[in-house]
């Protein structure tokens, strides 16, 4: 199943099946990903979810953004 982006601040988070290991993207490089995978290879791969920024995440994600965007 695609994961849905929330509306608060957060990340897409792609937990490999086979060992659980964990990966944090951007909408973008998730499209990307299933793009490249296919769907249905996509749900045999991975467990997708849209995992909501905590306090301190938002704040580092608000120091780091001015940075990129200049």
């Amino acid at each position: 199943m695609i994961p849905v982006k929330g509306q608060e601040p957060g990340a897409f988070v792609l937990t490999y099946k086979k060992d659980g290991k964990k990966f944090a993207m951007s909408e973008a490089t998730l499209i990307k990903v299933i793009g490249a995978l296919g769907e249905e290879n996509f749900d045999k791969l991975f467990t997708g979810e849209w995992v909501v920024l905590d306090k301190e995440e938002r704040k580092l994600a608000e120091e780091i953004e001015p940075r990129w965007l200049s």
